[in-house]
């Protein structure tokens, strides 16, 4: 009676080898094979995350390069839109240099052609846009591309005749040379002698 309860006993401590020994003999032996097989869950899962993670990735580079070449797309088309040289003034369709220093007419006007440029020229009465431009800008005077030449004939440097009568332009005939002054807060044209050191405006069309 004594072994008896011993075994008894030891079954109670051990109730996994006691549930197996109730089992029917197959179904324990494919608890046991089941138990040795890893689980396949986590690594479908994990797989899962993976490739969403490369389709991201993917995603960010092809964003990245259309942006690059969205980039170097619109630089190539920059070099194609006229612009204006660097520390010089755009308005309309003209670039504008205003001189730091000052000088006679001539120089003036070689100093503006070795920019390719020339002496400003404002040849259109009738357009105040370009003038009222300029007295905002440049508030003294300053050397234009105005001079007479033989025969008493006053021309702009790109060949147009100078409407003498029709613009403000004080007399004196001893003067070949016409510079823009600047009194009162308002510009007119003055003839002086082209020796004169005046500041310079040098003009040319946007590239």
């Amino acid at each position: 009676m004594e072994d008896q309860m011993k075994v008894f006993g030891s079954n109670l401590d051990d109730p996994e080898r006691n549930y197996q020994n109730v089992l029917p003999p197959n179904r324990a032996k494919a608890m046991k094979a089941k138990s040795g097989v890893p689980s396949f869950g986590n690594a479908s899962h994990m797989g899962c995350i993976s490739s969403r993670a490369s389709k991201i990735v993917l995603y960010i580079l092809v964003c990245v390069s259309l942006l690059m070449a969205t980039a170097a797309f619109l630089l190539a088309c920059l070099k194609f839109i006229p612009q204006c040289p660097k520390g010089w003034l755009k308005f309309k369709t003209n670039c504008y240099h205003f001189s730091a220093d000052q000088q006679p007419w001539e120089m003036a006007m070689s100093n503006c052609q070795s920019l390719k440029a020339h002496l400003i020229v404002i040849d259109d009465k009738n357009d105040t846009d370009e003038q009222e431009f300029l007295d905002r800008l440049k508030n003294s005077s300053y050397w234009i591309g105005l001079r007479r030449y033989p025969k008493d004939k006053w021309m702009w440097i790109n060949g147009r005749p100078f409407p003498e009568l029709t613009q403000s332009v004080e007399n004196n005939e001893k003067e070949n040379c016409m510079y823009n002054l600047w009194k009162d807060s308002k510009s007119k044209k003055k003839k002086t002698a082209c020796t004169e050191y005046l500041p310079y405006i040098c003009e040319k069309e946007q590239t």
